[in-house]
C-alpha cells in the first residue's frame, strides 16, 4: 500500500514515478531473462559446431533444429571462449565444406574477424580449405545471394 503526503499533484508525479520504476523493473527482468535465453541456445550452437563425434549431415540437422526454435541462435555470435570465433570460423577450422554452406545461407557474415583479426575468408587461406576459399569468395560481405549452384547441397 502506498502512503502518500503533500498536494495531490505531488502524489500523482510519486504514483507516476513508481509505476515507471517498476514498469522499468520488469522490462530489465524480460530483457536479462532473454539475455539468458539467448546466450544459452548460442552455446548450444558452439556445442553441435563443435561435436567431432557426429557426421557433417548430423552437425546440419541439429543446427537446423537450434534455428527453428525462440529464440534462434545468433548465427554471427562469437564465442567469448574460444577466441572470439564465429561458428563459420569454427566450420571453417574443421573443413567442414556443408556446415560452412548451411550458415552462410542462415546468413553468417563473412567480415565477422574473430580475436586475433582473421575473417572467415583469411583463416580458410591460411588453413588452404580451396572449396569454402572459393564458396566464400562466391559471397559478399553480408550474405545478399546464396553460394553459388556448384555447392547447392541437396
Amino acid at each position: 500500500m502506498f502512503h502518500f503526503t503533500g498536494s495531490p499533484l505531488n502524489r500523482r508525479v510519486h504514483l507516476s514515478c513508481t509505476i515507471n520504476k517498476m514498469e522499468r523493473t520488469e522490462t530489465d527482468t524480460l530483457y536479462q531473462r532473454s539475455n539468458s535465453e539467448q546466450l544459452e541456445v548460442n552455446a548450444k550452437l558452439f556445442c553441435v559446431i563443435r561435436k567431432m563425434d557426429i557426421s557433417i549431415q548430423e552437425k546440419v540437422k541439429k543446427i537446423k533444429k537450434l534455428s527453428g526454435k525462440k529464440p534462434q541462435p545468433d548465427i554471427n555470435a562469437q564465442d567469448g571462449n574460444d577466441n572470439r570465433n564465429t561458428a563459420l570460423h569454427l566450420a571453417i577450422e574443421r573443413n567442414e565444406l556443408e556446415v560452412v554452406i548451411f550458415l552462410l545461407r542462415q546468413g553468417a557474415d563473412t567480415a565477422i574477424e574473430n580475436g586475433v583479426g582473421k575473417t572467415p575468408l583469411t583463416l580458410a587461406e591460411e588453413c588452404n580449405h580451396v572449396e569454402i576459399i572459393e564458396v566464400l569468395k562466391s559471397c559478399t560481405s553480408k550474405v545478399e545471394s546464396s553460394p553459388s549452384e556448384k555447392y547447392r547441397l541437396a
